[in-house]
């Protein structure tokens, strides 16, 4: 049986990036949450930017960078657990806001993701 999904990907243009998964969130001594992460795992994904003229289609702010992630691997949104897991591209970082995971049925994730423009390496 073919996977054709599978057999797209190797069609589109990917390159390495970088999955840190969410693990689970914890209390500090002073009270406040953080959110604790895996190391940097190093995937192999589509990366697209997201065309401006579907902002108002997909209910997105202006002024923020958008992106369309395709990969073999799993990558969950805020969706599907406490916290999503963080995307590391060249050198920005894309927080995942939602997905249409396919990974469980047929190992391919698509998710869409906003740049932190807070993050600095």
């Amino acid at each position: 049986m073919i996977n054709v999904l599978q057999k797209a990907f190797s069609m589109l243009p990917h390159k390495t990036i970088y999955l840190k998964r969410f693990i689970c969130i914890e209390t500090a001594e002073n009270g406040l949450n953080n959110i604790i992460y895996s190391e940097p795992i190093a995937i192999e994904a589509n990366v697209q930017p997201v065309d401006t003229s579907v902002y108002n289609d997909l209910n997105l702010e202006f002024g923020k960078n958008y992106f369309y992630v395709h990969s073999l691997s799993e990558i969950r949104s805020l969706e599907e657990q406490e916290a999503s897991d963080i995307l590391f591209v060249d050198d920005k970082r894309l927080n995942v806001i939602s997905s249409a995971n396919w990974y469980k049925f047929n190992g391919w994730s698509a998710v869409l993701c906003v740049e932190d423009k807070t993050y600095e390496d």
